[in-house]
């Protein structure tokens, strides 16, 4: 099973994202799971409180709360194995990371 956690602030694009993703998965049929969290901190404190391992995290770069590179460098700290897609709403963001 394939663990995948969402991570963004704004809730209809967390929405929007889940959708694509499972859409996507399940055409591939493969079991999976989502996990959504609109706060980065509550995304830390469930890797940190279940022990739960995801496969793939896709991250919000700017949240309200929270930088979604610090984010990942804290995710990083105790697990080197998954894979962080950062995603932004932000045209002007998305071409300065390019």
């Amino acid at each position: 099973m394939i663990n995948i956690a969402i991570c963004d602030d704004i809730i209809e694009e967390l929405d929007i994202i889940s959708s694509y993703v499972s859409k996507n998965i399940k055409e591939l049929d493969i079991p999976f799971k989502i996990s959504s969290f609109s706060e980065g901190q509550d995304l830390l404190e469930h890797i940190n409180s279940s022990k739960q391992n995801f496969d793939i995290i896709f991250l919000d770069v700017y949240m309200k709360f929270s930088n979604g590179i610090d984010i990942a460098r804290r995710i990083r700290d105790f697990d080197k194995e998954c894979k962080i897609i950062f995603i932004t709403s932000s045209k002007e963001h998305a071409v300065d990371r390019l």
